[in-house]
């Protein structure tokens, strides 16, 4: 290690240079990992509560009257939440490479948490009339502001505190917070539904999953609020490196922007089409196009999400040995391949409805969404310098998932419900998945073997260039 470097790291262990917090009691590898984790999971559980409820919402915040309309503008609703995702990102990623990460990602729990418990108090349209839709919209920008913070700045995090060799095993085990999350959402609601009754959950017992959240919040601020700041960032921070306008830096430095564009297309708007296919589309097409009832449907995808979760870290892990490219890439051309078999078999196995068979497609679904997103948080933070890093990472990430994503089950139920074809609509996620892999094949390079100390041992902290393929 250089002796510029052992400098910085004797004023990282200064208590006069960055403060009494960084001299407590250090956390282990394995508590930083599964505070990161379940962090992210409560965010998600609150985030996919109503994606798992939109169908249902239809009746209780719009007009009554028209069930098809309702059931649209509930999904749409839901595509708001996630359109605002990339304005979430440029705010809490400027707070984590400004301020530092731990608190930017302590933060996007607390606002979650508050709209949570909000859209479990919300009137419905026929106590509040229109208020009550807009208040919805409000709800679901701020849960999307906060989602949107949410994944770049605890992926940041665990990539600088773990080792060299493992950042896609353990960014692999972050990214199972969304199943784990919907899972767990998805539980909640069928469990609410038995312990009230059908017709009493309808009218109030919705709200109990929501209400919820407010314990899991509080447990896991207990578990952020003991994590430390990351040594990547306090080393910049040690060495006056750290960036004090981190949006100018991400967007006028030519390197930096270049990288984020091709993220954007190369890998992440692939990675939000199928993920939004495997994780919620594939729910609502049960739903509203095969018309199976939530319980069963619930389970199905409960169960798939379940047997996913080995999935999603194995192939992180995988991608630390034979790289984090071929994976992605090999995911998205699956997905595109596949994804119209896969759900002409569902409508197959529908009447009469086969759970295993349903399962095990949307399992399959899962996978090839596993095979991208499992290595994805580690290319990306792998792609950009440390001192705008959390930025760099959520914008990208949060473009793919949430507008190109986000809107994914809205424009499918749309062009099904517009052309009486309920295949159509996959044309999307299987014409953005192509392009995407295009894209990524032609421009973008392996990132796997980022060394992301070295910019820290540099004089010059130049950003990491192995994203772009030469």
């Amino acid at each position: 290690m250089t002796n510029e470097l052992a400098a910085i790291e004797e004023k990282i262990a200064s208590p006069a240079l960055i403060g009494a917090e960084h001299t407590a009691r250090p956390v282990s590898l394995g508590w930083i990992v599964t505070s990161s984790t379940l962090g992210s999971v409560i965010d998600w559980y609150d985030f996919y509560l109503y994606a798992s409820l939109a169908v249902f919402f239809g009746s209780e915040f719009f007009p009554p009257g028209n069930e098809k309309l309702g059931v649209l503008l509930s999904v749409a609703t839901m595509g708001i939440g996630f359109a605002v995702r990339p304005l979430g990102g440029v705010v809490f990623g400027t707070l984590g490479d400004y301020f530092g990460r731990k608190y930017a990602f302590l933060l996007t729990l607390i606002v979650m948490g508050v709209a949570t418990t909000a859209m479990g108090l919300l009137p419905t349209y026929a106590r509040m009339g229109v208020l009550s839709p807009i208040l919805l919209i409000v709800i679901r920008l701020v849960q999307g502001l906060a989602v949107g913070g949410e994944v770049g700045g605890a992926a940041t995090y665990v990539v600088e505190n773990a080792p060299e060799n493992t950042r896609g095993l353990y960014t692999g085990l972050l990214m199972t917070s969304a199943q784990f999350g919907t899972i767990l959402s998805l539980i909640m609601i069928v469990l609410s539904r038995h312990m009230v009754g059908e017709q009493a959950f309808k009218s109030w017992g919705w709200r109990m999953p929501f209400l919820f959240s407010v314990i899991l919040v509080v447990f896991s601020i207990f578990l952020r609020m003991r994590l430390q700041e990351t040594p990547i960032y306090m080393a910049l921070k040690a060495a006056g490196r750290t960036t004090k306008t981190p949006l100018r830096d991400v967007f006028l430095d030519k390197a930096n922007l270049k990288i984020l564009l091709l993220a954007t297309f190369g890998v992440t708007a692939g990675q939000g089409v199928i993920g939004m296919t495997s994780n919620f589309f594939s729910l609502q097409f049960m739903q509203a196009v095969l018309k199976i009832n939530i319980s069963t449907s619930s389970a199905v995808s409960a169960v798939a999400l379940a047997l996913s979760i080995p999935v999603y870290f194995g192939f992180g892990w995988l991608s630390d040995y034979v790289g984090r490219r071929k994976l992605m890439v090999s995911g998205l051309l699956l997905a595109a391949v596949f994804y119209l078999p896969i759900y002409m078999a569902m409508k197959f196995f529908s009447t009469p409805v086969n759970p295993y068979a349903l399962c095990f497609l949307v399992w399959l679904q899962l996978s090839f969404n596993a095979m991208v997103v499992g290595p994805l948080m580690a290319f990306l933070t792998e792609s950009f310098p440390a001192k705008v890093r959390t930025t760099s990472v959520t914008i990208p990430f949060n473009i793919g998932n949430g507008i190109i994503g986000g809107f994914m089950p809205f424009i499918a139920l749309w062009l099904s419900g517009l052309t009486g074809n309920p295949f159509v609509g996959l044309a999307y996620p299987i014409g953005i998945a192509l392009i995407t892999a295009i894209v990524n094949l032609a421009c973008l390079h392996e990132t796997s073997g980022t060394r992301i100390w070295d910019e820290v041992e540099a004089v010059g902290g130049s950003a990491p260039q192995a994203a772009i393929k030469k």
